[in-house]
Formats: C-alpha cells, sequence, structure tokens
C-alpha cells in the first residue's frame, strides 16, 4: 500500500507535530502556587487572595530589601522591573511561628518570587524557600 520510505516519513512527521504541540501547550501552563507551598509543606486554606501588582522601574529602599529576601532563595525581582504581576496570598496554617501568610509573585506564567510573613504587627518575613 505505502512504501516503507513514506511510512517512515509519516512517523517522523507525526512525532514531529507531536512535540511541537507538546511545546507549545508547556508554554501556556500556568503554574500552581498552591502546588508549591504543598512541596514546601505547608497547609493552606483553600480560599486565596488575588491581585495585580506592577513591580516599580525604580526599586526603593523598600523594594531592594524585599528583592534582597527573593536573591536567598534564588529569585530576582529586578529583571521583572515595570511588568504587571499576579500575587497569590494564602492563610498558612501549620508555620512553626503561628499566624503566617505565603505570598507568591507570578509572570507570564512563571513563579517570580514570594515570601513567608507573619501577619503580627512585630513580624517578620523570609523567603519562600
Amino acid at each position: 500500500m505505502f512504501s516503507p520510505r513514506i511510512c517512515f516519513n509519516m512517523k517522523k512527521f507525526i512525532l514531529l507535530i507531536t512535540l511541537s504541540l507538546i511545546l507549545i501547550l508547556s508554554a501556556f501552563q500556568v503554574p500552581d502556587p498552591s502546588a508549591l507551598l504543598s512541596s514546601l509543606g505547608y497547609q493552606f486554606s483553600e480560599n486565596y487572595t488575588k491581585k495585580t501588582i506592577t513591580l516599580p522601574n525604580e526599586f526603593d529602599m523598600v523594594y531592594n530589601n524585599y528583592n534582597r529576601i527573593q536573591k536567598e532563595a534564588g529569585y530576582n525581582l529586578s529583571l521583572y522591573r515595570g511588568k504587571k504581576c499576579i500575587m497569590y496570598t494564602y492563610e498558612l496554617h501549620n508555620h512553626p511561628f503561628g499566624r503566617c501568610n505565603a505570598n507568591i509573585i507570578v509572570y507570564k506564567g512563571e513563579i517570580i518570587g514570594g515570601d513567608i510573613s507573619s501577619v503580627s504587627l512585630d513580624g517578620f518575613m523570609v523567603p519562600l524557600m
């Protein structure tokens, strides 16, 4: 019916299309911040807040200090200056120091930063990892 050469080329074509689709779809995957928190061993409320934030073009002292915390976890917000991002905030239930929130910052489907912070006035802020 078909020659072996045509069948081989057809298989290569189908493989190429399949791999292309996988690459395209993986580019549109949105990270699941809750999966990150679960992988870090946190228990959290299923209710969370989601808001759009814009990182400033120029970092002041507050953002420079916050970015220093990000760098401890392997992130660097200075690469995203002026960009609109999404911040997810989860209430953690099992942090050893009591009531805390986890904030996770996402840009174009990639987690680019975040923190764990105490909700008390004299609280703390630490990197996600």
